[in-house]
């Protein structure tokens, strides 16, 4: 229960409706995706354990087995020192206590630190490892398990993370700044976005999205979004990792050695690239030579190979003179989309990595670099994919009387076609016309035998009375084409709320935007009602 400003008491639903529906009948996912989020018996060889519940246990004498106490004690370390100077929930700092513990194991997900959080997704992908969390609690009590957020700070795609869209209101971060994200200066253009934000919200009945975004603050992007997501899911014990750090990079110094001297993942992954062509996957990503990158003031630039040596920026190096740089400045290093899940794996003890249809495709590029360095291969598992309706469309889906998945693979011309085709109403005027015409007949009748000299007038009349008729046909026909007009346009009103611009719903609208009443409580009861383990796609009405 919320307290208003005004101090009166509203009562937030505590329930919703939801719905599921097969990904596999959508027509926005392609083989591989499907087999990914369904069918994971079938890529047995490229992700080693189908992520099922019978396999948990095995997975975690896996990853126990391989992930040791100075494994622990370091990334615990980090952990408090990440969170020394904020405020946190006590399930967080009790989470960071747990990690040193052997039956303690974490769910992991990721993401660029895009605009606020936005789209939707990013938010699904957390509540997706929280609720997995809850989960494995339930069915395996003398284990622990902690939901993880890695922060892609040293991703370097600036156009990806600028922008967000809410209540069909695009904001766009304007930065002159370049190289890896999580380095940029949260200027005065970053605090007009957050100020525009939060007008949207000023008159809202909460202000729990108010105070959320206020506390994204801090000098650079990284800092922003750790304090902000901290703000919004320390109530759930999750824990944010940001993974450019001189303690965590160490671990990566073998691996960065032999990028260079033996090309092991270009290697790894080539044979299995080969593999995946021979069923039929084409590889999802192309793998380089040499898979990570340099760390510059601004810049994230490629290690190139060369005759002589390397060049990093035009800059030469002796294959001497990078292994020494590699040694003396890991965190100077940064690994690409091949070496970061590995690294993700040999920090965390990690049982599942949860990511969208895309993401998991070049996962299973990967394993074969996983096997070389012994690495036990997290499940990989399909985030969930949710679709959400208020009340006013949920109106109007039931006054089109059109169920949902209509919306969801078919056009919207198809749609239209198909509601004219059933709701035409075909008014049949014969019958009326044909009893004008006895009236009409008797009538003449009547006027040759009683008053021949009028019928003239009663022609003329007559001609008046179809005229009559003829009005009311038309005015009825017109009222009836008004009456499909207003339903055709909300059929594209549906149609575009579900799947705006083309796309889904959840790839272009904050999570914010169906929060309207500026309160998160939407949160909790999306976890309460996914269940992780399932891939169906989930249609929900608060």
């Amino acid at each position: 229960m919320k307290r208003l400003s005004s101090g009166s008491l509203f009562f937030l639903p505590t329930t919703m409706k939801t719905e599921t529906f097969p990904r596999n009948i959508f027509p926005y996912y392609n083989d591989l995706q499907i087999k990914l989020a369904e069918e994971q018996q079938k890529l047995i060889d490229f992700i080693g354990l189908p992520f099922k519940q019978e396999n948990i246990t095995e997975q975690i004498r896996r990853k126990k087995a391989h992930f040791s106490l100075s494994d622990r004690v370091r990334l615990q370390d980090v952990f408090r020192d990440q969170y020394s100077t904020v405020q946190t929930s006590e399930k967080v700092k009790n989470n960071i206590e747990l990690i040193e513990k052997e039956n303690t194991f974490t769910i992991t997900t990721g993401h660029q630190l895009t605009l606020f959080g936005g789209p939707a997704y990013f938010f699904y992908k957390i509540i997706h490892i929280i609720s997995l969390c809850q989960k494995l609690k339930e069915d395996h009590p003398t284990c622990n398990f902690i939901p993880v957020f890695w922060m892609a700070s040293e991703d370097h795609d600036k156009e990806e993370i600028a922008e967000t869209t809410i209540y069909s209101k695009k904001l766009r971060w304007e930065t002159n700044e370049t190289g890896p994200v999580g380095a940029f200066h949260l200027n005065a253009e970053f605090e007009a976005c957050k100020k525009e934000f939060l007008q949207l919200f000023s008159n809202s009945q909460f202000n729990e999205i108010e105070q959320n975004l206020l506390s994204f603050s801090g000098s650079t992007l990284s800092e922003g979004m750790f304090h902000f997501l901290n703000s919004i899911f320390q109530q759930y014990g999750l824990l944010i990792l940001e993974p450019n750090r001189i303690e965590l990079k160490k671990i990566l110094i073998p691996i960065f050695e032999k990028e260079i001297t033996q090309s092991i993942s270009y290697q790894a992954v080539s044979t299995t690239n080969v593999e995946l062509q021979q069923i039929g996957i084409k590889p999802q990503a192309q793998i380089q030579p040499i898979n990570f990158f340099h760390l510059q003031a601004g810049k994230r630039a490629k290690i190139n190979k060369v005759e002589d040596g390397f060049t990093i920026n035009n800059q030469h190096f002796t294959k001497e003179n990078l292994l020494l740089e590699i040694n003396k400045h890991p965190e100077c290093f940064s690994p690409n989309v091949f070496l970061r899940p590995l690294y993700q794996e040999l920090i965390l003890p990690n049982l599942a990595y949860i990511g969208g249809p895309g993401e998991l495709s070049y996962w299973i590029q990967l394993k074969g670099i996983f096997d070389i360095y012994l690495v036990p291969f997290p499940f990989l598992v399909n985030r969930i994919s949710i679709f959400q309706m208020d009340h006013s469309l949920h109106e109007k889906l039931v006054k089109l009387n059109i169920p949902f998945l209509d919306f969801a693979t078919k056009t919207k011309e198809e749609i239209k076609k198909e509601f004219l085709y059933t709701n035409k109403e075909a008014i049949d005027w014969t019958e009326t016309k044909e009893l004008i015409d006895l009236a009409h007949n008797k009538a003449r009748f009547l006027f040759d035998k009683h008053a021949p000299s009028n019928q003239k007038m009663l022609e003329a009349e007559w001609k008046s009375i179809q005229k009559s008729l003829d009005q009311i046909i038309h005015k009825l026909d017109k009222q009836l084409n008004v009456k499909h007009d207003v339903a055709l346009n909300q059929i594209e009103q549906v149609k575009e709320k579900f799947f705006p611009n083309g796309s889904t719903q959840e790839r272009v609208f904050h999570f914010f935007h169906f929060c309207s009443n500026g309160s998160l409580e939407k949160i909790n009861l999306i976890i309460s009602a996914i269940d992780p383990f399932e891939s169906d796609i989930l249609l929900i009405q608060v």
